[in-house]
């Protein structure tokens, strides 16, 4: 799926999105994103919770809160190679 928006950048640099883009990606309020900067440009992907993650590779653990966010971060690094 390609789909192409005109965005809007502020006076300090921010890029505001639409709602169509936040509806497409599962982007809600609140919400952290992923930024990552290629040869073409910028890529912006929803930030996927360790739940999400694990529940997408049907895995069920029992794990503090201090691992639970190592190991988030761990694979969103993944994910972005």
């Amino acid at each position: 799926m390609r789909t192409i928006v005109k965005l809007k950048v502020g006076s300090k640099g921010e890029i505001y999105t639409t709602k169509e883009i936040r509806k497409i990606l599962g982007i809600e309020g609140a919400r952290e994103v992923i930024a990552v900067i290629t040869k073409d440009g910028l890529l912006i992907k929803p930030r996927r919770s360790i739940e999400d993650l694990l529940k997408k590779r049907g895995v069920k653990i029992e794990i503090t809160v201090e691992e639970f966010e190592k190991l988030s971060e761990e694979i969103q690094e993944e994910i972005l190679k």
